[in-house]
């Protein structure tokens, strides 16, 4: 069966200790997207380690959440 882009999915990176937390707190990209103002896609991929995190989210995310930047590093 040939891929329709020809490319494969790869994840080169394993998820963060942010995709953690929220499967542990039960929260979804589109609740994180709402609280932060990113788009879902956006915080899926920086929950999911293709996208680095910058300061600006790690703060609006740790508050959300309930915990520090570092927390999310």
């Amino acid at each position: 069966m040939k891929r329709r882009s020809g490319r494969r999915r790869t994840t080169s990176k394993a998820p963060t200790p942010l995709a953690a937390l929220m499967r542990e707190q039960g929260r979804s990209y589109v609740w994180l997207a709402r609280v932060t103002g990113y788009s879902t896609t956006h915080c899926n991929a920086v929950a999911n380690g293709r996208e680095a995190m910058t300061v600006r989210f790690a703060k609006l995310a740790g508050a959300a959440l309930g915990v520090t930047e570092e927390g999310l590093a």
